[in-house]
């Protein structure tokens, strides 16, 4: 069975359905100028027989015959006949083959009139008129082949100029079926690269084409970006999940090593059982971090935003950390309003997030060292601000200290996971916020910027 292409098929159907189309448009059109044509031929016909009609009244039936004599040798062909019916002498004149008259329009039909060949002109229809007078009746008929002429040529012209414009629209459809075909066979071929694993093939965009196309185009090519940083970042988590976990699992070793052979010489094991439970429970909050992490990230956490006093927040927070701040021979200082500020979010989340940096004051700033928790708002944008006056993070490296398990070369000695920022920036973007990390000069400003909501 023959198989078309769909770009073969959807020429086919445009064509069809301008073939359909035009022999309507013909039809109606040609009806129409049927009526008109037969119209004024009862017109003129209508003319002539009233032209008679006064001759006849003005001056009587010789006049008459006289003028039908002259309209007769002028229509030698058959084109106009003339009959007359005189009541004085009750007898008939004119060439018109009609046995009762009648008044008024009326198509009637000579068939012994028609031509005997194509070539001729007569078909035998005549258009006819009467007029009713008190010395007599006069009937005109007009032949009625020109209508017929005129209604083929415009038939033919007619078709023949739309079977031209029938040929170009199926072409022009064709090719540009032909186009759309090649732009879905090039997305079906990118499809495949990426079901075989190649993340890097695109489809291609035309700059010159706006369709629909085009956008579906751009938004699988936006898909596919996505996708490929999707698992590449996988990629990258797994690689530093192997490298941040290796020397945890180490000292792990060892200890239970240990332990083994303190055990053969009756040493006391406490000690290297608690430090190793301290590495598992590392291990375990490291973990917990990478799921919660997963989690808000790809939104398969709900999150319900809410009016929140986030001045409170800030408030309860500083009261729980100040004395951990201070028993690390660090302070903490708070500036934040005493009146209501309310903002859309989530309590837990933003809590968190809050919580997490000043965490992160307190592991990389040296003892001695001051960390403000702030809260601004300046009409509708109120920024949570904490800032210190520690080591900080180099400009060049402050987009790197939010992807996954990055951390500073002088971070790696501590007992961070290195996720402490990239769970402040997933918690952010969920809530439509800005982060931003800035120079504190000397330290770290990080600022969470919301847009206020009403209270």
């Amino acid at each position: 069975m023959l198989r078309l292409s769909s770009s073969l098929r959807f020429a086919l159907i445009i064509t069809m359905a301008f073939v359909v189309s035009t022999w309507l448009a013909t039809y109606v059109a040609v009806s129409i100028q049927s009526k008109e044509l037969k119209q004024r031929l009862f017109q003129d016909t209508e003319y002539l027989a009233r032209t008679l009609a006064n001759n006849l009244s003005n001056h009587g039936v010789i006049a008459l015959k006289k003028q039908i004599d002259d309209q007769m040798s002028f229509n030698q062909d058959g084109s106009i006949l003339i009959r007359f019916w005189d009541k004085q002498s009750n007898s008939v004149y004119g060439t018109l083959p009609l046995a009762t008259p009648f008044s008024g329009p009326t198509v009637i039909n000579i068939p012994y009139l028609q031509s005997s060949t194509e070539n001729e002109e007569n078909d035998g229809i005549y258009y006819a008129y009467g007029i009713d007078m008190p010395n007599g009746k006069i009937v005109v008929a007009r032949s009625g082949r020109w209508v017929t002429d005129t209604q083929e040529l415009f038939s033919q012209s007619l078709m023949a100029g739309l079977g031209c414009a029938m040929v170009v629209i199926a072409m022009i459809a064709f090719l540009l079926t032909q186009k759309g075909a090649r732009r879905l066979a090039n997305i079906d071929s990118v499809l495949k690269l990426i079901a075989s694993g190649d993340l890097s093939a695109r489809c291609q965009i035309s700059g010159a084409s706006k369709d629909e196309l085009h956008i579906v185009a751009i938004r699988i090519n936006s898909t596919l970006d996505k996708l490929e940083g999707s698992i590449s970042n996988l990629q990258q988590v797994s690689m530093d999940i192997a490298h941040d976990l290796r020397r945890p699992l180490t000292r792990l070793r060892l200890r239970l090593e240990q332990v083994l052979q303190n055990n053969g010489t009756n040493q006391p094991i406490e000690d290297e059982i608690s430090h190793s439970i301290v590495e598992l429970d590392q291990l375990s909050a490291t973990f917990d971090a990478i799921l919660h992490l997963a989690q808000i990230e790809s939104g398969s956490q709900h999150v319900v935003l809410e009016p929140i006093d986030i001045s409170a927040l800030c408030y309860d927070i500083y009261e729980t950390f100040e004395p951990v701040f201070e028993d690390s021979g660090r302070r903490l200082k708070l500036s934040c309003s005493t009146s209501i500020i309310t903002i859309n979010a989530n309590y837990s989340l933003l809590q968190q997030a809050i919580v997490n940096l000043l965490e992160n004051a307190l592991r990389h700033t040296p003892p001695g060292s001051n960390t403000l928790l702030s809260l601004q708002q300046e009409t509708d944008i109120i920024s949570i601000i904490v800032s210190d006056d520690g080591p900080g993070i180099p400009k060049h490296e402050r987009e790197n200290v939010l992807k996954r398990f990055y951390q500073l070369d002088e971070s790696r000695t501590s007992d961070s996971t290195g996720l402490g920022l990239s769970l402040v920036s997933a918690i952010i973007h969920r809530h439509e916020a800005e982060l931003r990390l800035l120079d504190n000069e000397p330290g770290l400003c990080v600022q969470l910027i919301f847009s206020s909501s009403p209270y």
